[in-house]
């Protein structure tokens, strides 16, 4: 049995949801314009990745943003989820899982797809109300 690090489930875990978080952006900006989109991944020390897609209609003004961020340390890591204004406000909580580092990593995979495939029927569940949330952006 192999452990898995943190670093290389990070590292995977971006590379598979930067396309979903792309493909629900493109989704979301269809009909709405303008619309600035950012997808990007970020690193703290607490957080080995924040990771997001961020929808505004002017730089100025009010954000919405879809996030994941995944917090722990050598032995565990917490996958979370949310969508939210930039007040602080989530419009929706999403999937989360606590992945133990110290199983072989076919099981953090298949633990880390399961939440992926969640992660995206999340999206989809709520993309009527992002859509709508990012029309009345000022």
């Amino acid at each position: 049995m192999k452990a898995t690090s943190n670093d290389v489930v990070v590292d995977a875990l971006w590379q598979a949801l930067r396309p979903v978080l792309t493909r629900f952006a493109d989704r979301v900006g269809r009909d709405i314009s303008p619309l600035i989109v950012d997808i990007r991944r970020v690193t703290s020390e607490t957080f080995p990745m924040t990771a997001y897609a961020s929808f505004l209609k002017d730089r100025q003004g009010d954000g919405l943003a879809v996030t994941v961020s995944v917090r722990g340390d050598e032995n565990v890591l917490v996958i979370e989820s949310d969508i939210c204004m930039d007040s602080g406000t989530i419009l929706a909580e999403g999937p989360s899982v606590t992945l133990s580092l110290l199983k072989d990593s076919g099981k953090v995979d298949g633990l880390v797809d399961h939440w992926l495939k969640s992660f995206d029927v999340f999206l989809l569940d709520n993309e009527r109300e992002v859509v709508a949330a990012a029309q009345s952006l000022d």
